[in-house]
């Protein structure tokens, strides 16, 4: 949770979403939408269900696989190659048996609830696999692998996890398949066809979502229709400004904070998403220093290349206001709105802005020479920037691009700053 949050009211919080996950769906989120996920941020889902969802011990050891340790370190170098991570653990008490396997009480009750959904649309689907523990998955991972090269290892890979990298450890994921067909054949089923209809809507109603989707090639296995991980309801519509940006995002509480001051409406028309990973052009970066520092409307127009753009008048108040002076010096008579603004301009932007005191200490040793030198400095010694090569810091990467998140963290350092 946010760090700013009391320990009490943690607590409450975090009380309030496991009920919102382990009881049935309520009328309103039953009725309610769900957002359209990409593939990408359905992962983020699921790893954010794992640090919330009840009845998961965290694993940060690596489990033995084949005995061998050499061939052990090799088969787990290649699999976190792939993107496989260590899966927590279901606490075995409190897994429940439902169709005669042993899974999470929250997924069964779900379970129920989606087969009989499945049902009333014409469609039959069955269980085949759901909690493993590490000796089945052991004994699943190495009786397909047909040798101890790299080759050979990464082909298992492919369609396995090796013991401790399941999500089958969770309890919280289930193989599925229709009636009457294998796990292999479930992708080519009207069933399948079901669950995936209009972004996955008739799983997510149902707290589930996709184990490995069709585009996802980085997260271990190749993508496996058949596996599908319960999340819940209180994950799919968590609460926040925006449903791209979990708890658990490095800059949740500035993109919060972002929300809150109106200094952002979100990347997306209905104004639900953030993009915080998008990187920031320079038309945006008009708008939001326009809101941040409360500009009023300017009277004329300062740049000849920014007739037609929506953030022309965003971009004549801060032109007003002395934060920019244009991209083509020195002539100055144009704006470029559409170019990405790279970390070392918005520097000078927020300087500008702020009216930073000039620093007498060189923080960054990549700036030498940078025309924005002076105003980095000035950002550093304000505590706006920390620089970015974590954690040693000693950089500031001028001419690297600056994400809608990145640039959310340094509007809230310098929150005191502002209006």
């Amino acid at each position: 949770m946010r760090a700013d949050v009391s320990r009490w009211s943690w607590i409450v919080a975090k009380v309030t979403l496991v009920l919102l996950m382990t009881w049935p769906p309520s009328p309103a989120l039953a009725s309610h939408d769900p957002p359209e996920y990409s593939d990408r941020q359905i992962q983020d889902l699921i790893d954010y269900a794992f640090e919330v969802l009840p009845s998961l011990q965290p694993r940060d050891v690596e489990p033995v696989i084949t005995g061998d340790d050499s061939l052990d370190d090799r088969i787990w170098e290649v699999a976190f190659a792939r993107g496989y991570r260590l899966q927590p653990s279901a606490v075995d008490e409190d897994l429940v048996v439902r169709d005669g396997m042993l899974m999470q009480a929250p997924v069964a009750e779900a379970w129920e609830r989606l087969q009989a959904g499945a049902e009333a649309a014409g469609h039959e689907i069955a269980i085949t696999s759901a909690f493993r523990g590490l000796v089945e998955q052991r004994d699943l991972f190495i009786s397909g692998l047909a040798g101890t090269s790299d080759a050979a290892i990464d082909d298992r890979l492919s369609i396995a996890a090796p013991p401790g990298a399941s999500r089958h450890h969770t309890g919280y994921a289930l193989d599925l398949r229709e009636v009457g067909d294998t796990l292999g054949d479930f992708e080519a089923t009207e069933s399948f066809e079901w669950l995936t209809a209009d972004n996955y809507h008739n799983a997510l109603v149902y707290g589930f979502v996709p184990s490995y989707p069709s585009t996802v090639f980085d997260a271990g296995p190749d993508p496996e229709a058949w596996e599908w991980v319960y999340v819940g309801e209180g994950v799919i519509f968590h609460d926040g400004p925006f449903w791209d940006v979990l708890p658990t995002h490095l800059f949740a509480t500035e993109i919060e904070w972002m929300s809150t001051t109106a200094i952002t409406h979100g990347c997306s028309s209905d104004e639900e998403w953030f993009c915080p990973d998008l990187e920031v052009d320079r038309g945006q970066m008009a708008a939001f220093l326009r809101r941040a520092l409360e500009l009023p409307v300017a009277d004329m127009d300062h740049f000849v290349d920014d007739d037609g753009s929506i953030f022309e008048g965003d971009i004549d108040a801060i032109a007003l206001a002395g934060v920019t002076k244009g991209c083509n010096p020195p002539e100055n008579t144009r704006y470029c709105p559409t170019h990405k603004l790279d970390r070392g301009a918005m520097a000078a932007f927020l300087t500008r802005a702020l009216s930073l005191p000039a620093s007498g200490t060189d923080h960054f040793v990549d700036d030498d020479g940078s025309i924005f030198e002076g105003d980095i400095n000035a950002m550093a010694q304000a505590g706006i920037t920390r620089g970015c090569n974590p954690p040693d810091n000693d950089r500031y990467c001028p001419n690297g691009s600056l994400s809608r998140g990145e640039m959310a963290a340094m509007l809230y350092r310098a929150r005191s700053l502002l209006p």
